[in-house]
């Protein structure tokens, strides 16, 4: 079993590949790449005394299978788990406040994560290309949804988004192929771009009161969508906003609304449409492909 001597476990110190890891107490930072590409390794035991888990500390360790994180440790950083395809079981604590970017991205075996009230931060692409993730909580501690955060995420079915959040970043949930079902809350101010985009078993969606802008493609090939509900805070529908949705087969357009290019594009099953007099703004082939309308 290897043991660490240096206070900051330093970049690729470990390249004897090894397959179990005790870092004993005093340590308070796993560098950089300190773990990186250390396939053989299956155990790791963080101390209580660790901060900070660096940028690629573990990035592909493929026969990591649990992870302990903590106590104390406030930062996983950029990369900090990646691509480690093998980890099932990961336990976060109280301490943590910060997800980097992509830190556990690729990580194709986890079923389940607790985030705990204390994070406040969740980076861009933190869960991307997560397979098994099933279900997840989004604490009240976070206010936005950074972009990609859960992109591809194949197994989520539900997910609730609690009151805090009030911008939800582009692509976050685009490509998970198996979520039914969203809870929005009113909260809810600003959607980016494609956010549900290729969501294909999405078939409820409500649009709170407080969102003025359907951002492009943010439906995009949500084939499950049958009707949706549009508040009158909406004046403005995005390029493709719903394109592709060919389940959709009713929605209802608020006063004043502008509907871009494009944006029920390929809705096959479209059949009812109501667009006030205050319309005065269709973009390009807006409705292209909607042949039973």
């Amino acid at each position: 079993m290897a043991k660490i001597f240096t206070r900051e476990i330093a970049k690729e110190m470990f390249g004897d590949n090894p397959i179990s890891v005790d870092i004993p107490e005093g340590f308070t930072v796993i560098g950089k790449s300190a773990f990186r590409n250390c396939t053989n390794l299956v155990n790791v035991t963080i101390p209580n005394s660790m901060t900070d888990i660096d940028k690629n500390a573990f990035c592909n360790c493929k026969s990591l299978t649990d992870v302990n994180i903590p106590d104390g440790v406030t930062k996983i950083r950029f990369n900090a788990f990646a691509d480690c395809t093998n980890l099932k079981n990961v336990t976060l604590t109280n301490s943590l406040k910060y997800i980097g970017w992509s830190a556990f991205e690729g990580c194709k075996s986890i079923k389940s994560i607790n985030i705990p009230n204390s994070v406040t931060r969740i980076g861009g692409f933190a869960f991307k290309g997560c397979d098994s993730l099933k279900t997840i909580n989004i604490p009240n501690s976070i206010n936005s949804i950074s972009n990609c955060t859960f992109v591809g995420c194949d197994s989520l079915k539900t997910i609730n988004i609690p009151n805090s959040v009030n911008v939800i970043n582009n692509f976050a949930f685009a490509g998970c192929t198996n979520l039914t079902n969203v809870n929005i809350p009113d909260s809810l101010t600003w959607m980016g771009s494609y956010v549900f985009a290729g969501c294909t078993s999405l078939k409820d969606i409500n649009i709170p009161n407080n969102v003025n802008y359907i951002n492009e493609g943010a439906f995009e090939g949500c084939t499950s969508i049958i009707s949706i509900t549009l508040p009158d805070s909406v004046t403005r529908i995005g390029y493709k906003a719903f394109a592709g949705c060919t389940s959709l087969t009713d929605i209802n357009i608020p006063d004043g609304v502008t509907i871009e290019d494009l944006v029920f594009e390929g809705c096959t099953s479209l059949t009812n449409i109501i667009i006030p007099d205050s319309v005065t703004n269709i973009g390009v082939n807006a409705f292209r492909g909607c042949n039973n309308i």
